[in-house]
């Protein structure tokens, strides 16, 4: 009796250690091996993209256009979407949704953006993750009954300068966000480039979501996410025709 007590311990403890090690690895192979959260909007990144998709190789395309910049501009293609902070079971990684369903325009006059818009269905972002995706078009931004979310300018962005092909300038944009039926002012942080006749844009804000009346992100105490998020913005421009 004396053995087998012993030897059920033993086995207890051998299916304890068991179970924390797959506490532990699942995570991590999770984490390692199986998300892949998308790669931070960069100019760098839309190189890659242009370069694979025009099949040229190349990244910016070498036609300089030294046509004035003055007149209304319209969003020819955008990509937007978050970026969180997860934890699970305290390894660390990242929560990315994206959409390419953007739409906006701009007018620009000189040195100075004077007006602004874009906007996002939020309806169609998507993430690696499908529970993911649910708990953000139901619970988190109940996209049924807010499928856009928009930004509008409250006043003129001032460019440093008026940009010159090839060249990335730094600026700032404030104006109001509209998500989840909460309209805040915001500011974003833009870096721009004129490449040939388009001009590129980034844009990055952190979001809190006790702002916008969005719930904690957290799921159980195994994945927590933080109350601040990154809003990811890429935009495309191109001259609006009549």
């Amino acid at each position: 009796m004396t053995f087998l007590r012993r030897r059920w311990k033993l086995l207890i403890a051998a299916a304890v250690v068991a179970l924390g090690v797959g506490i532990v690895a699942v995570p991590y192979v999770y984490i390692h091996f199986i998300n892949k959260p998308e790669p931070r909007l960069t100019f760098e990144n839309l190189d890659k993209d242009r370069a694979k998709n025009d099949g040229t190789g190349t990244s910016v395309t070498t036609v300089v256009s030294t046509s004035s910049l003055d007149g209304e501009w319209k969003v020819n293609s955008g990509t937007a979407g978050y970026r969180v902070k997860e934890t699970l079971n305290g390894q660390n990684t990242e929560g990315v949704g994206r959409t390419t369903k953007v739409d906006g325009s701009f007018t620009l006059a000189g040195s100075s953006v004077s007006a602004g818009e874009f906007s996002v269905d939020v309806s169609t972002l998507e993430s690696d993750q499908a529970r993911r995706n649910n708990q953000v078009r139901t619970r988190l931004l109940n996209t049924a009954e807010f499928p856009v979310a928009s930004f509008v300018l409250d006043e003129p962005i001032a460019l440093p300068s008026v940009p010159a092909d090839g060249v990335t300038i730094d600026a700032s944009a404030t104006g109001t966000l509209s998500l989840h039926g909460v309209d805040k002012a915001i500011t974003l942080t833009l870096q721009a480039r004129r490449v040939a006749d388009t001009i590129e844009v980034l844009a990055t804000a952190p979001i809190t979501f006790a702002d916008f009346a969005i719930e904690d992100p957290s799921v159980s105490p195994f994945v927590s996410v933080g109350p601040v998020g990154t809003l990811e913005v890429s935009l495309v421009l191109g001259r609006a025709t009549a």
